[in-house]
């Protein structure tokens, strides 16, 4: 029985790159978790500025693309693009989504005899799925084309 087999790590080249993917990092960990206190607190506050929910949800879905950018590092070179692309286009469009929802959620927690939102700030964040799908796609593509930069010059498949 060797080292590997004993969970001793080895020099198995798969079995470090699976114990390198388990987890995010800690910062990543860390910037999740100051977000989430952030947006709770935001919850409490009579705000009815719609900017607020878009920010937020603009940052929820960034920090869930460092989520998912980090699950990615280990594509293949020739699928890189497609995949970092992919989850750009989604992470970009959730945020206008996120916004919503947590403009609902307000709204509900608040429990006002009106809501805290109008429907034009609804439409308004509707309206801007396209632009934010666009920079996600953008935003995707381009971390994909470094990554694929540096399949090549790394030599990985």
């Amino acid at each position: 029985m060797d080292s590997a087999d004993r969970g001793g790590g080895g020099s198995d080249p798969l079995r470090r790159v699976a114990l390198k993917r388990r987890g995010a990092p800690n910062w990543l960990r860390l910037i999740s978790i100051l977000l989430g206190i952030g947006v709770i607190t935001w919850l409490t506050v009579e705000d009815p500025d719609a900017r607020n929910p878009l920010i937020a949800g603009a940052l929820i879905s960034l920090t869930g693309g460092m989520h998912v950018f980090h699950r990615l590092d280990g594509t293949p070179c020739h699928r890189v693009l497609l995949r970092y692309g992919g989850a750009g286009l989604l992470l970009g469009l959730s945020a206008p989504l996120l916004a919503s929802i947590l403009m609902l959620f307000k709204s509900g927690l608040h429990g006002h005899g009106f809501p805290e939102y109008i429907f034009q700030d609804y439409v308004t964040t509707y309206r801007l799925l396209p632009l934010f799908g666009a920079v996600g796609l953008v935003a995707g593509i381009a971390l994909g084309t470094w990554r694929w930069v540096r399949c090549q010059q790394t030599g990985e498949l």
